[in-house]
């Protein structure tokens, strides 16, 4: 499968649907004791909402992103949800950063909102990510792979998906919240991605329009 360039492209997902789905296939699969995730996403949607769901055969919650009908964003490491929630603080344009971090010595898990961070939490100190991942944009992971639900489906544009295997500092984060470049991804690249789509996702472009192939 080919690397794909897809700067200044988002995925649009145009209907709240269970098939509506991006599988993003991670540049490496080896244990992980620290993870970044970052996304930028569009979305009117009232509704909750599963930006970002990273799942492993032992937990269908690994790393999950995910923003609730009420306007506040959580993250959740294998399963466990701390109080984490921060309100969607979109741009004039309506775009909203969110990024979350953890790292196993310490079990500290924050949240990232357009560059501003979360307090932070101590989950799952020691924890190790083993297993080969399943990583999916749009629908949570009910179960390894599966289980979608239409009611937590997102509906919107996903753009700029990145993740690392260790926590970014908060120079770099919000650095990225506004566009600028920082070190290099080596787990998800936006700019050399591979991926696969189902159900009715597009990639938009400034110019152009066109079915996800």
């Amino acid at each position: 499968m080919p690397q794909i360039d897809l700067s200044g492209k988002a995925f649009y997902f145009h209907e709240a649907s269970s098939s509506n789905y991006v599988k993003l296939i991670p540049d490496k699969e080896e244990a992980m004791s620290a993870a970044t995730i970052c996304l930028r996403y569009h979305s009117t949607l009232t509704t909750d909402q599963c930006l970002f769901s990273f799942a492993t055969p032992s937990k269908d919650n690994t790393f999950l992103l995910f923003k609730f009908g009420y306007g506040k964003h959580t993250m959740a490491v294998n399963n466990d949800q701390p109080e984490l929630l921060m309100s969607d603080e979109r741009t004039p344009l309506g775009w909203t950063h969110v990024c979350g971090t953890w790292e196993t010595s310490s079990g500290k898990v924050q949240l990232w909102i357009n560059g501003k961070g979360s307090e932070m939490k101590a989950v799952k100190k020691g924890m190790l990510v083993e297993g080969k991942p399943i990583i999916i944009l749009g629908q949570d992971q009910d179960t390894y792979g599966g289980a979608f639900q239409s009611s937590q489906a997102f509906v919107g544009q996903i753009t700029e998906v990145h993740m690392w295997d260790y926590v970014l500092s908060e120079c770099e984060i919000s650095a990225m919240s506004i566009g600028l470049a920082v070190s290099p991804r080596n787990v998800l690249n936006w700019k050399s991605m591979q991926y696969t789509h189902s159900g009715h996702v597009l990639v938009k472009s400034v110019d152009d329009t066109c079915y996800v192939n």
